[in-house]
């Protein structure tokens, strides 16, 4: 151990600093710095996008209505006619015909085919009925 200790007293103190090497020049570090800042910047975007893009996919009115026909548990053949109904009154929403007796009023009103008719009609009490029955009150 002391021979170590006096090696390193006894060794020669040099006159120049030792060279930094390429690391540690200016324009190296600005690209390094300025690549990591790239790069952070893309991967947030990108992050960004993608939550938007899920917020957007489970918020839409196309998803409230999926949700809705099964919530009733209404077959294909269903799904399709309100799909058709809100086409044809030029409607965005078809969720809304869970809501808005109005709507179906029109509709039936505007219905030629009595065949067609009945069905809308079966369509709208089973809808609209669920959606009025009495609410247990909390006790």
């Amino acid at each position: 151990m002391w021979l170590l200790a006096e090696q390193s007293l006894s060794s020669p103190v040099p006159s120049s600093p030792p060279d930094p090497g390429v690391i540690h020049h200016p324009v190296v570090l600005a690209w390094i710095v300025g690549a990591m800042a790239i790069s952070t910047v893309v991967t947030w975007l990108i992050f960004r996008w993608r939550n938007a893009r899920l917020k957007r996919r489970q918020n839409s009115p196309r998803q409230l209505f999926r949700g809705l026909c099964r919530l009733h548990q209404l077959s294909w053949f269903d799904r399709q006619l309100i799909a058709a109904a809100s086409r044809k009154q030029k409607i965005s929403d078809p969720a809304r015909f869970f809501l808005e007796a109005n709507l179906w009023s029109d509709l039936i009103a505007a219905e030629r085919s009595a065949g067609k008719r009945q069905q809308l009609e079966k369509l709208q009490s089973k809808l609209l009925a669920e959606s009025t029955g009495t609410v247990p009150s909390p006790a």
